[in-house]
């Protein structure tokens, strides 16, 4: 919600896809959150920003694997830096900026198999509590009427 206070072009988007598909006299329901691409931007954006841990769960490296430059021992813990990868110069443009439209024509999922928006982990270690806090997060947003 702060970030849609700070970028008051994205609130009125927002504002006008829930008039347009919810209508201005009842609250969202849960079934209708597939109707709404540009409230589910906004939450992927936010997710992107503000990650709710900014470290994933430590993992160990099975075996010795090399990454890129780095070779990573086997037995290695591993944490995953979730805050650098949503603010990754080579992977988003302008990553400091709140731009929900980015993923109206990027399909990005954080559901753990888009590597570059994982806010939740990815795999067997993947948030238990995830299906919930998404579905909470956009009727909460999806609630709130604009004064």
């Amino acid at each position: 919600m702060a970030e849609l206070l700070q970028n008051p072009l994205s609130m009125a988007k927002a504002c006008d896809e829930l008039r347009r598909v919810i209508g201005s006299g009842r609250n969202i329901e849960e079934t209708e959150i597939g109707q709404l691409p540009y409230l589910q931007a906004v939450i992927k954006e936010t997710f992107r920003l503000h990650p709710p841990v900014p470290l994933l769960l430590p993992r160990r490296a099975e075996k010795t694997t090399k990454i890129m430059d780095y070779t990573i021992p086997e037995g290695s813990r591993v944490l995953i830096n979730i805050w650098a990868i949503g603010r990754d110069a080579n992977i988003w443009s302008e990553p400091e900026k709140f731009i929900p439209e980015r993923f109206l024509v990027k399909t990005v999922d954080f559901k753990g198999g888009d590597f570059e928006l994982i806010p939740f982990g990815a795999g067997r270690r993947i948030c238990p509590g995830m299906p919930l806090a998404v579905r909470m997060v956009h009727l909460v947003l999806g609630v709130i009427k604009p004064v």
